[in-house]
């Protein structure tokens, strides 16, 4: 199963950024959304999906940490 989770994007290169999620620093293409440094999104497979709201953005984390907290990898 595959699972999309946010992140903060931290840099960009051409059409690739450095995105961290829950701590972690990956690669995530940008060629089907536009994005700036900065912006809250949506990562999928490797790529960026979605720029989110602020909003969004938190709701997400949410349920991340109320989902590690359960599995007890928090």
């Amino acid at each position: 199963m595959c699972v999309a989770v946010s992140g903060k994007v931290l840099n960009i290169e051409n059409d690739t950024a450095t995105v961290e999620i829950m701590g972690n620093k990956i690669k995530a293409n940008i060629g089907l959304v536009h994005v700036i440094v900065n912006d809250r999104v949506l990562v999928h497979a490797g790529c960026v999906i979605q720029v989110l709201d602020k909003t969004d953005a938190e709701d997400l984390d949410d349920i991340w940490n109320e989902l590690l907290e359960i599995t007890g990898e928090n």
